[in-house]
Protein backbone atom coordinates (compact mmCIF):
# COMPACT_ATOMS: atom_id res chain seq x y z
CA UNK A 1 0.00 0.00 0.00
CA UNK A 2 2.76 2.47 0.90
CA UNK A 3 4.45 2.13 -2.53
CA UNK A 4 1.18 2.86 -4.31
CA UNK A 5 0.50 5.88 -2.07
CA UNK A 6 4.03 7.19 -2.56
CA UNK A 7 3.68 6.85 -6.33
CA UNK A 8 0.27 8.56 -6.26
CA UNK A 9 1.74 11.28 -4.01
CA UNK A 10 4.68 11.93 -6.33
CA UNK A 11 2.55 11.91 -9.49
CA UNK A 12 -0.03 14.22 -7.94
CA UNK A 13 2.68 16.63 -6.81
CA UNK A 14 4.12 16.77 -10.30
CA UNK A 15 0.74 17.17 -11.95
CA UNK A 16 -0.48 19.80 -9.49
CA UNK A 17 2.63 21.91 -9.45
CA UNK A 18 3.81 20.21 -6.30
CA UNK A 19 7.14 21.99 -6.23
CA UNK A 20 5.28 25.20 -5.44
CA UNK A 21 3.22 23.42 -2.77
CA UNK A 22 6.34 22.09 -1.10
CA UNK A 23 8.11 25.45 -1.25
CA UNK A 24 5.06 27.19 0.21
CA UNK A 25 5.85 25.60 3.57
CA UNK A 26 8.90 27.89 3.76
CA UNK A 27 8.84 31.66 4.17
CA UNK A 28 10.83 34.02 1.93
CA UNK A 29 13.78 33.80 4.31
CA UNK A 30 13.79 29.99 4.07
CA UNK A 31 12.27 29.52 7.54
CA UNK A 32 8.92 27.88 8.28
CA UNK A 33 5.69 29.78 7.62
CA UNK A 34 3.95 30.56 10.91
CA UNK A 35 0.72 32.30 11.87
CA UNK A 36 -0.93 33.21 15.17
CA UNK A 37 -4.37 31.63 15.56
CA UNK A 38 -6.19 34.92 14.95
CA UNK A 39 -4.64 35.16 11.46
CA UNK A 40 -5.99 31.79 10.32
CA UNK A 41 -9.47 31.12 8.97
CA UNK A 42 -10.26 27.59 10.19
CA UNK A 43 -12.47 25.52 7.90
CA UNK A 44 -15.78 24.71 9.62
CA UNK A 45 -18.38 22.02 9.10
CA UNK A 46 -21.52 22.94 7.16
CA UNK A 47 -24.62 23.42 9.35
CA UNK A 48 -26.21 20.52 7.44
CA UNK A 49 -23.17 18.22 7.74
CA UNK A 50 -23.91 14.81 9.23
CA UNK A 51 -22.50 14.26 12.71
CA UNK A 52 -19.28 12.34 13.10
CA UNK A 53 -19.62 8.80 14.43
CA UNK A 54 -17.15 9.87 17.14
CA UNK A 55 -15.16 12.98 17.96
CA UNK A 56 -12.90 11.26 20.49
CA UNK A 57 -11.36 7.82 20.02
CA UNK A 58 -8.36 5.86 21.26
CA UNK A 59 -6.61 2.73 20.03
CA UNK A 60 -3.42 0.74 20.60
CA UNK A 61 -0.69 0.82 17.95
CA UNK A 62 2.00 -1.88 18.01
CA UNK A 63 5.53 -1.77 16.63
CA UNK A 64 5.70 -4.39 13.89
CA UNK A 65 1.98 -4.25 13.01
CA UNK A 66 0.05 -2.17 10.45
CA UNK A 67 -2.74 -0.08 11.98
CA UNK A 68 -5.50 1.91 10.28
CA UNK A 69 -8.14 3.98 12.07
CA UNK A 70 -11.00 5.86 10.44
CA UNK A 71 -13.58 8.33 11.70
CA UNK A 72 -16.78 8.24 9.65
CA UNK A 73 -19.80 10.48 9.33
CA UNK A 74 -22.90 8.94 10.92
CA UNK A 75 -25.31 7.26 8.56
CA UNK A 76 -23.34 8.00 5.39
CA UNK A 77 -20.40 5.61 5.36
CA UNK A 78 -18.34 8.61 4.22
CA UNK A 79 -14.93 9.05 5.76
CA UNK A 80 -13.84 12.20 7.60
CA UNK A 81 -10.41 11.03 8.74
CA UNK A 82 -8.04 8.14 8.16
CA UNK A 83 -4.77 7.52 10.00
CA UNK A 84 -2.38 4.81 8.74
CA UNK A 85 0.68 3.49 10.55
CA UNK A 86 2.63 0.72 8.91
CA UNK A 87 4.58 -1.96 10.74
CA UNK A 88 7.73 0.21 10.79
CA UNK A 89 6.20 3.62 11.61
CA UNK A 90 6.74 3.78 15.38
CA UNK A 91 10.18 5.20 16.23
CA UNK A 92 10.27 6.80 19.70
CA UNK A 93 7.93 7.44 22.61
CA UNK A 94 7.43 11.01 23.88
CA UNK A 95 10.24 10.40 26.40
CA UNK A 96 12.63 9.53 23.55
CA UNK A 97 12.90 5.78 24.15
CA UNK A 98 12.96 3.60 21.04
CA UNK A 99 10.14 1.22 20.23
CA UNK A 100 11.05 -2.47 20.13
CA UNK A 101 9.09 -5.10 18.16
CA UNK A 102 5.80 -5.79 19.94
CA UNK A 103 5.88 -2.56 22.01
CA UNK A 104 2.62 -0.61 22.01
CA UNK A 105 1.36 2.90 22.57
CA UNK A 106 -2.14 4.23 23.22
CA UNK A 107 -3.03 6.78 20.54
CA UNK A 108 -5.93 9.22 20.88
CA UNK A 109 -7.69 11.30 18.22
CA UNK A 110 -9.96 14.19 19.17
CA UNK A 111 -11.86 16.32 16.64
CA UNK A 112 -12.62 19.86 17.76
CA UNK A 113 -16.35 20.66 17.65
CA UNK A 114 -17.39 22.55 14.53
CA UNK A 115 -13.93 22.90 12.97
CA UNK A 116 -11.56 20.76 10.93
CA UNK A 117 -9.06 20.67 13.78
CA UNK A 118 -7.69 17.31 14.92
CA UNK A 119 -5.64 16.69 18.06
CA UNK A 120 -3.41 13.60 17.83
CA UNK A 121 -1.90 12.31 21.06
CA UNK A 122 0.50 11.58 22.60
CA UNK A 123 2.37 14.73 21.62
CA UNK A 124 6.02 13.88 21.12
CA UNK A 125 5.39 10.45 19.61
CA UNK A 126 7.81 10.19 16.66
CA UNK A 127 7.64 8.16 13.47
CA UNK A 128 10.40 6.97 11.17
CA UNK A 129 11.01 9.45 8.32
CA UNK A 130 11.05 6.54 5.84
CA UNK A 131 7.73 5.18 7.22
CA UNK A 132 5.74 8.18 8.51
CA UNK A 133 2.19 8.01 9.78
CA UNK A 134 -0.21 8.98 7.01
CA UNK A 135 -3.09 11.36 7.77
CA UNK A 136 -6.02 11.96 5.43
CA UNK A 137 -8.75 14.52 6.17
CA UNK A 138 -11.77 14.74 3.87
CA UNK A 139 -13.66 18.02 3.80
CA UNK A 140 -16.65 17.31 1.54
CA UNK A 141 -19.00 18.45 4.34
CA UNK A 142 -17.23 21.77 4.92
CA UNK A 143 -19.29 24.95 5.05
CA UNK A 144 -20.10 26.21 1.55
CA UNK A 145 -18.34 29.53 2.16
CA UNK A 146 -15.10 27.58 2.61
CA UNK A 147 -15.64 25.20 -0.31
CA UNK A 148 -15.76 28.27 -2.56
CA UNK A 149 -12.12 28.86 -1.52
CA UNK A 150 -11.04 25.21 -1.68
CA UNK A 151 -7.81 25.82 -3.67
CA UNK A 152 -6.56 27.97 -0.77
CA UNK A 153 -6.91 25.20 1.84
CA UNK A 154 -3.72 24.39 3.72
CA UNK A 155 -2.71 22.07 6.55
CA UNK A 156 -1.38 23.73 9.70
CA UNK A 157 0.10 22.22 12.86
CA UNK A 158 0.37 23.57 16.39
CA UNK A 159 2.60 22.01 19.04
CA UNK A 160 0.84 23.43 22.10
CA UNK A 161 -2.33 25.46 22.71
CA UNK A 162 -1.67 29.18 22.41
CA UNK A 163 1.51 28.78 20.35
CA UNK A 164 1.99 29.70 16.70
CA UNK A 165 0.63 27.49 13.93
CA UNK A 166 3.16 26.15 11.39
CA UNK A 167 2.33 25.42 7.76
CA UNK A 168 2.78 21.65 7.30
CA UNK A 169 3.74 19.87 4.07
CA UNK A 170 0.59 18.39 2.54
CA UNK A 171 -1.03 17.21 -0.65
CA UNK A 172 -4.50 18.45 -1.60
CA UNK A 173 -6.58 16.33 -3.94
CA UNK A 174 -9.54 18.52 -4.85
CA UNK A 175 -11.27 15.79 -6.89
CA UNK A 176 -11.62 13.76 -3.68
CA UNK A 177 -12.10 16.74 -1.31
CA UNK A 178 -9.13 15.68 0.78
CA UNK A 179 -5.84 16.73 2.25
CA UNK A 180 -3.12 14.15 2.90
CA UNK A 181 0.06 14.46 4.91
CA UNK A 182 2.95 12.30 6.04
CA UNK A 183 3.49 12.88 9.76
CA UNK A 184 6.78 12.49 11.59
CA UNK A 185 5.09 13.20 14.93
CA UNK A 186 1.82 13.98 16.68
CA UNK A 187 0.34 17.36 17.60
CA UNK A 188 -2.72 19.43 16.55
CA UNK A 189 -3.51 19.68 12.85
CA UNK A 190 -6.02 21.99 11.17
CA UNK A 191 -7.38 22.64 7.70
CA UNK A 192 -7.34 26.43 7.40
CA UNK A 193 -6.80 29.33 5.03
Amino acid sequence: MRNWRNCRWACSLLLAGGVAALLSACDDDGGPVTRPEERLDFVTFAPTAPLLATTDTSFWAFAGRDTTVEILYQGTGERFLRLDLDDESLLTRPDGTLFQPGDSVLISIRVEPGRFVVDLQPTGLRFRPEAPAELEIRYEFADESFLEREPAFQLWRQERLGELWFLAPFLQIEDFDEIEADLEGFTRYAVAI
